[in-house]
């Protein structure tokens, strides 16, 4: 197996192994190697389960033969843990259609992304990806209307606005979650991408527009074309720094199962969009974590952008770091640390920094009600201040450290 940068451990060598559909002689000899040897197996589960490839590992492993080189007790938490996962899914999917043929029925043209139609997109199989919620994406002139759809069927907004709060919401989020309490589901309607203060801008009605189709159980729905679902899916990885080694490996398995990937286009759009050095990092992880082969075109760019492979060096550092004592607004820091290094222009860096200190507070946070209607502007005073003291805390700590 070739990587850019060595794991440290066989268990993490494991994970990385297991977390696709398909390996090469090689890699089956390697994952057989590392498995004769002791395994921390708890370390393993563990590890599988915060990154989301319970699902993955199950069927490496099944497929291998190696099933039996659990510990029993474990291999039971295992297979719990993955009929759970498979069943979420395909309940979710089923939801999915339900909510689509809903939305036909009123008129409402939408888009899934990620979920189902990415697990299908990228493994060509639901029961590969774990989900846990549902992301539609619908026009904004159209979300009023999805909104009524989505509650004829059970769900409620998970928290109320008023209209002055909505307007706001509206012009500053991406999406708004409803959750249906019977089902235990929770939708999220996109009316775009990514929140204001990402400085990601993707066209979400080109995006529709361009949708293929896919084949859903009982249903075929619209699903965002290959080259629009990569940009997306690194665009997605980088909001959240990678965190997740399932986002890494959605992104490899849509590069092998799109061998006709048209990969110019997606340079092109995402240096139109002005998202080139998210999509490289995305790609840097792919090939150098999953071995995702890119074409000699792609890896020569890749090899121009020093400030994405530093930056995808970050992220396999940070991979299988064990969970620290970081506060909150710790992790916030490094997350909007990595966008903005992430960004090529100064001008998209200037956007996060200003769009974030002004951003009003979420509809879920405590502050939302501390001040009366007629206050609210006064959050744009207080939010940078407040921000600014508890940055510059977490400024100093790293700096004392």
């Amino acid at each position: 197996m070739t990587r850019a940068a060595a794991v440290s451990t066989a268990e993490e060598s494991i994970l990385l192994l297991s977390a696709r559909r398909h390996l090469t002689r090689e890699q089956r000899a390697e994952l057989e190697r590392l498995l004769a040897g002791p395994v921390d197996w708890r370390f393993v589960l563990a590890m599988a389960n915060r990154h989301r490839i319970l699902p993955l590992l199950h069927a490496s492993l099944k497929r291998e033969g190696e099933l039996d080189r659990i510990p029993p007790a474990l291999l039971q938490v295992l297979l719990t843990a993955v009929r759970e996962s498979v069943g979420q899914s395909l309940a979710l999917t089923v939801e999915l259609v339900r909510i689509l043929r809903e939305f036909e029925q009123s008129g409402v043209p939408a888009v899934p992304c990620k979920g189902p139609a990415a697990a299908v997109a990228a493994y060509g199989d639901i029961s590969y990806r774990s989900f846990g919620d549902l992301d539609i994406l619908v026009p904004p002139e159209c979300f009023h209307l999805a909104s009524r759809a989505v509650n004829a069927l059970g769900y409620r907004p998970a928290f109320r606005l008023n209209a002055k709060q909505e307007k706001v919401y509206l012009k500053n989020e991406c999406a708004l979650p409803f959750r249906n309490e019977a089902r235990g589901h929770i939708v999220e309607l996109h009316w775009r991408f990514c929140e204001r203060n990402a400085s990601v801008r993707l066209p979400a009605d080109t995006f529709a527009q361009r949708a293929t189709r896919i084949a859903l159980p009982g249903m075929t729905v619209a699903s965002l074309a290959p080259e629009d679902l990569l940009v997306y899916l690194c665009v997605h990885g980088a909001k959240h720094r990678w965190e997740r080694l399932e986002w890494i490996a959605c992104v490899a398995e849509l590069i092998r199962s799109q061998p006709q990937l048209d990969w110019p286009a997606a340079f092109e759009r995402a240096a139109q969009y002005r998202v080139a050095r998210l999509l490289n990092v995305g790609l840097q992880l792919a090939r150098s974590l999953l071995d995702a082969e890119l074409p000699s075109a792609v890896q020569s760019a890749l090899e121009d952008d020093s400030a994405a492979r530093k930056l995808a060096d970050w992220v396999r550092e940070e991979l299988f770091a064990p969970p620290g004592s970081e506060s909150h607004y710790q992790r916030r820091a490094a997350r909007y640390l990595f966008m903005m290094r992430s960004r090529e222009r100064w001008s998209d860096r200037a956007r996060i920094f200003f769009y974030s200190a002004i951003r009003p507070p979420h509809p879920s946070a405590n502050e939302w009600m501390k001040l009366p209607p007629r206050l609210e502007f006064l959050h744009r005073v207080f939010r940078p201040v407040r921000l600014l003291g508890e940055y510059s805390m977490v400024a100093w700590k790293h700096y004392l450290r």
